[in-house]
């Protein structure tokens, strides 16, 4: 991982120690963090990666208004005109036309591969759960699941407007 924003940079750090102690240590040994997305931007653009992971509360992204600054979609598009985007769903809060506006910006940049799923689709329980349920030939027939928030740092209010 190159960077990561958050505007909490010494709560980001402390996550980010923890991380190097583990066996996903070299993942994470030159992390560097961000204030925010525009200064990532700015600090990256002399190697600017080849994928961006979209994962913040989607009340930050998901339209092409730039007057609070949530239009990120945008903001690192034009900072990278060629790198890969992978968004987090919801692709965001706001309207359905917001919604569209960003949808047809991305697509009129066809250098930008752009990706909507669910991050952790790929976490190591998930991917148990899909095997499991291959190995032994299941059908899965219903799915009764609540949603725990991952982030358990997100009660924060620089996250919630």
């Amino acid at each position: 991982m190159v960077g990561l924003v958050d505007p909490l940079v010494d709560r980001a750090e402390a996550v980010l120690a923890g991380k190097r102690k583990t066996p996903a240590a070299t993942a994470y040994e030159k992390t560097i963090v961000y204030p925010s997305v525009q200064a990532a931007t700015t600090l990256l653009a002399p190697t600017p990666p080849q994928l961006v992971l979209l994962g913040c509360p989607p009340a930050f992204r998901g339209t092409t208004d730039p007057s609070r600054g949530f239009n990120t979609e945008k903001i690192i598009t034009d900072a990278f005109p060629s790198c890969a985007l992978f968004v987090e769903k919801p692709v965001g809060t706001g309207s359905v036309e917001q919604a569209k506006q960003v949808a047809d910006m991305l697509e009129s940049r066809p250098s930008n591969l752009v990706s909507v799923g669910y991050m952790l689709r790929y976490s190591a329980a998930v991917q148990r759960m899909k095997q499991i349920i291959k190995d032994n030939n299941l059908v899965v027939m219903m799915t009764s699941a609540r949603y725990v928030m991952g982030q358990c740092f997100a009660l924060y209010s620089c996250w919630w407007p």
